[in-house]
């Protein structure tokens, strides 16, 4: 129900010459709230992190999780309150009841464009999710620690999203969001090649690895997320244009409702199949000449790790899918707002 409020805040709330802008404020929004909720926390929750700024080490961090949880619920509580008090709107001259809204949404979903639309946030992130979604614990696994990324994601990563989220507004606001987002797709179908490069030949050197690897990695991985945090903002710039006032945020759930989907399946697809595409070497099945079970699980060698072929793979089809696809999604420009009687693809 808030993402409907919220989505149906942005439709009213800017002009429609700056509607979309409502991609701008939702991406610096969630940037800053994964950064405080999530990065900020681990960072400051970790004593190895901690310790590198102690003249005395401890073996916990500054933050306990009981302590973060109470301060965050704290400040929504406080947020919430003073929105429901100090916040006035105008009322609409154009409302719906809530029948009428739901009865506009299903004759909105039967169009051939949002059809088209649903099949593209389904489908569209299958080719990036190996590298979204394993690439990080394949560079744990090969010696950079949680700490570091996560100092990285704070100290580069966020800030730059946010700055080029602020600067790429000016664009997005304009008419041709989609367009932004399907050169950006190309683009974003790089990292499926160069990640695994990366990853593959990664020094170790002692259990860790060099800080030069690790620059060249983070420097890497700010592009790339710069790149998917940009064809983000273009997409609720797109998803704010089409939607129709009337409806309220009803519209924009409905495509970020599609839009979260094409982003978790495809991950929890990516991080089931990489077990069956790696290919390992075993010792002796036998429990009893091992020891115990895991102690003959653990002779098991890796010979090929699935992650590169899985990313290589993935990335083809994401090649092939943008070929087919560029052309229409381009044309998802020329619409205007959605509404029953618009039945052009």
């Amino acid at each position: 129900y808030q993402r409907r409020v919220h989505g149906g805040w942005a439709l009213t709330m800017l002009s429609r010459r700056n509607v979309g802008l409502a991609g701008t404020c939702n991406t610096i929004g969630q940037t800053a709230g994964y950064l405080i909720s999530y990065i900020l926390f681990l960072v400051l929750n970790s004593a190895a992190f901690m310790n590198m700024f102690r003249d005395e080490p401890r073996s916990v961090g500054v933050v306990s999780l009981a302590g973060f949880m109470q301060t965050c619920g704290i400040i929504y509580l406080m947020t919430t309150i003073w929105v429901a008090l100090f916040k006035k709107e105008k009322p609409s001259d154009e409302t719906l009841s809530i029948k009428e809204a739901y009865l506009h949404m299903i004759q909105v979903m039967q169009l051939p464009s949002v059809l088209f639309i649903g099949w593209v946030l389904l489908t569209s992130r299958f080719p990036f999710a190996p590298v979204d979604a394993i690439t990080s614990f394949k560079l744990m696994d090969r010696g950079v620690s949680k700490e570091v990324m996560g100092g990285v994601a704070v100290a580069v990563i966020a800030p730059l999203n946010i700055l080029t989220t602020a600067l790429v507004g000016r664009v997005t606001k304009g008419v041709n969001p989609m367009t932004l987002w399907a050169r950006l797709y190309v683009a974003r179908l790089a990292f499926g090649f160069i990640f695994p490069v990366l990853v593959w030949y990664m020094p170790v050197s002692d259990g860790t690895v060099p800080m030069p690897f690790v620059v060249l990695i983070s420097t890497v991985t700010a592009i790339q997320q710069i790149v998917a945090n940009t064809m983000f903002v273009s997409i609720i710039s797109f998803f704010a244009h089409i939607s129709d006032p009337m409806t309220g945020g009803a519209s924009m759930t409905l495509f970020t409702t599609l839009a979260n989907m094409g982003g978790q399946l495809p991950s929890t697809l990516a991080l089931s199949l990489v077990d069956y595409a790696t290919l390992k070497q075993c010792g002796p099945s036998d429990a009893e000449v091992a020891g115990t079970m895991a102690a003959a699980e653990e002779q098991c060698i890796t010979v090929f790790d699935g992650y590169y072929a899985l990313s290589v793979g993935m990335t083809l089809v994401g090649i092939v899918w943008i070929a087919f696809h560029y052309k229409h999604i381009v044309q998802l420009d020329a619409l205007g707002t959605l509404r029953p009687d618009k039945r052009a693809a």
